[in-house]
């Protein structure tokens, strides 16, 4: 278990401060499942973060080159990402022992060591602070990610080339960078599955495979102690 050994407090005794970063390829549902717990009341929806919605609310704020990138699901340039994340890190849980996710960051190697770099830096200014982020594996098949992307309706996610970019991007860029981590010796729980019997071809059956997974994820947390039974 994460509080198995001296690295912190455990969740509830004081401010505690841990941050969990989420791995699973496009489609895997990382987003609704924990929007879903927040909605069950099991996180606080401050305090979960989700990198493409920030950049979305900020579009009409954005050159027209990032507008494009961010319209074709492109790695968006360091002075638009970083000022979001690094203030996502440094802002205390909405409750005392809560736990914050970050959702689609980081997706590449560098930002994998920016953020192991802003989490020590925090740590540094903040003893209750835990000194690096967690990791959660998500995972689904290639076929299953293909076929709910192209449920969802979006106009980039409807032709197999750019489910193709997607997955290209997840194994070649993103998974190198959470490896990175790994071998920093960040914590990874047990992996969770995002694949569920609902089709996903309308909002209701995207809502009950939410809940499904986002069940699964509950007790894993509950399990690890990162949030409270």
């Amino acid at each position: 278990m994460l509080v198995a050994n001296n690295d912190g407090p455990k969740p509830g005794e004081r401010p505690y401060w841990p941050t969990l970063l989420t791995c699973g390829r496009k489609g895997v549902g990382k987003n609704l499942a924990f929007l879903t717990l927040a909605e069950m009341g099991v996180l606080d929806l401050e305090d979960v973060f989700d990198l493409g919605d920030a950049l979305r609310a900020r579009k009409d704020a954005m050159s027209p080159e990032a507008r494009a990138k961010l319209s074709g699901s492109q790695l968006i340039g360091k002075d638009i990402v970083d000022p979001l994340v690094r203030e996502f890190l440094s802002t205390p849980p909405k409750k005392p022992g809560g736990l914050r996710v970050c959702i689609g960051y980081p997706r590449d190697y560098p930002q994998a060591k920016q953020m192991l770099s802003w989490c020590l830096e925090l740590k540094g200014s903040n003893p209750s602070y835990y000194p690096k982020p967690v990791i959660m594996d998500m995972t689904i098949s290639r076929e299953a990610a293909f076929a709910r992307r192209k449920g969802r309706g979006r106009a980039d996610d409807q032709c197999l080339k750019s489910l193709q970019v997607g997955e290209d991007e997840f194994n070649y860029l993103t998974l190198p960078g959470f490896q990175y981590l790994r071998e920093q010796g960040v914590y990874v729980t047990r992996p969770v599955s995002g694949e569920t019997n609902e089709p996903g071809d309308t909002t209701e059956s995207q809502k009950r495979g939410a809940r499904i997974v986002a069940r699964r994820i509950q007790r894993e947390l509950v399990e690890e102690c990162l949030i409270a039974s």
